[in-house]
């Protein structure tokens, strides 16, 4: 496949380039090149290499951990809003959860659509102190066995795991974690500045949904958030749909990390990609979807719905420019992750190509040289 005339998106900037797929790869890129068989004429559209959402716990009405069918379902969508590659984010109360909802990802690896590239925990080793988680007295400490358990010894499946670094032999379990080629990210923490640090010493690189799960600031106490503008080798996760985060915060996070060290998600949950309306849940409590949020009827937010590419559109709506959006969406994802066959338009990269128009909407999504999405 030959996609010409496009804007590829490389290495931080759009170029005018050519892009050769043959046998899942990228083979070729340049100008004026020719091609002895499908051509796309991208026509000065913009070509992004396939979008990778590290943090997702669903879509389309199902979540990731309902097993192997809805996982497949989440995967055949997903492509609709750019989304070549994620990391199912899987929340378990309790061992026998997490090995249910584990072995139904498993099952559905290698599925038509979206890759899954490993398992996501976000939980349970949160601070029990902390208001905004939703696990209660079901957060535990961490503890290498019971990751261990949670994948029924399976631990190459686990590509990233939530951390309040606080917690006693947190530490250690990070250093422990790093060891096996598992990410931490630090989220619904009550931590000092210090202990923020002294976790990146120990080797965790991400911060979940930045702002979100964590106390407020405040000038006169030592907190989370403020350890994290300031750690450098922390990646940032941002929800940007206009109402997680607000602008002003979205400026300070990039002013303070940089945009090479923030990254888009859209912590996805069932309520993702739904229209507006009222709803009747799975335990038959009833929600409604409006401007973009769903909330039960007394009002308190359960979730956003917004897409991948919808919160792509809200950031360049904040007046990010396109190539701080395509930095955010495109690239630092699977930098962060340490994912260095996909995620980037280069020679030998996956095959996954996104499409888009100046208004970031889905034109074509491309997995694996062949399209699997056309909008109509």
């Amino acid at each position: 496949m030959l996609i010409k005339n496009g804007r590829a998106f490389m290495d931080g900037q759009f170029r005018s380039a050519d892009v050769i797929l043959e046998d899942g790869k990228i083979r070729s890129i340049g100008l004026g090149l020719s091609y002895d068989g499908q051509v796309i004429d991208a026509a000065g559209k913009l070509v992004f290499p396939g979008f990778i959402d590290v943090h997702c716990h669903g879509g389309f009405e199902v979540s990731c951990g309902d097993g192997a069918d809805a996982m497949r379902k989440i995967c055949a969508r997903y492509p609709e809003n750019g989304v070549t590659s994620f990391f199912p984010t899987l929340a378990p109360h309790n061992v026998e959860m997490a090995q249910r909802s584990v072995q139904g990802v498993k099952d559905a690896m290698g599925c038509p659509g979206t890759d899954i590239v490993g398992i996501h925990f976000e939980g349970p080793y949160f601070s029990p102190h902390n208001h905004a988680s939703h696990y209660g007295p079901a957060a535990t400490n961490p503890s290498p066995e019971h990751t261990t358990a949670m994948v029924d010894g399976d631990l190459d499946i686990i590509s990233m795991v939530c951390v309040a670094p606080e917690l006693p032999g947190a530490m250690e379990y990070i250093s422990w974690a790093r060891s096996h080629g598992i990410i931490i990210e630090l989220g619904y923490t009550l931590a000092t500045s210090g202990q923020i640090k002294e976790a990146a010493d120990r080797g965790a690189t991400q911060i979940s949904h930045l702002f979100n799960g964590f106390p407020k600031m405040n000038h006169r106490v030592d907190g989370a958030v403020v350890g994290c503008l300031l750690e450098d080798r922390l990646y940032a996760q941002l929800t940007v749909d206009g109402v997680h985060v607000l602008p002003p915060f979205i400026r300070l996070a990039i002013k303070n990390k940089g945009i090479d060290h923030v990254l888009g998600i859209t912590d996805g949950s069932e309520y993702m990609g739904k229209p507006e309306g009222r709803y009747i849940g799975k335990t038959g409590e009833e929600y409604e979807i409006k401007d973009g949020m769903a909330r039960d009827l007394t009002g308190m937010l359960l979730a956003g719905t917004h897409t991948f590419d919808s919160v792509m559109r809200t950031a360049l709506s904040m007046g990010l420019t396109l190539e701080e959006v395509g930095r955010m969406y495109a690239e630092n994802p699977a930098i962060s992750m340490g994912i260095t066959d996909r995620g980037k338009i280069a020679l030998g990269r996956k095959g996954d190509i996104v499409i888009m128009d100046e208004g970031l909407h889905v034109e074509k999504t491309i997995i694996d040289g062949q399209i699997f999405y056309e909008a109509k």
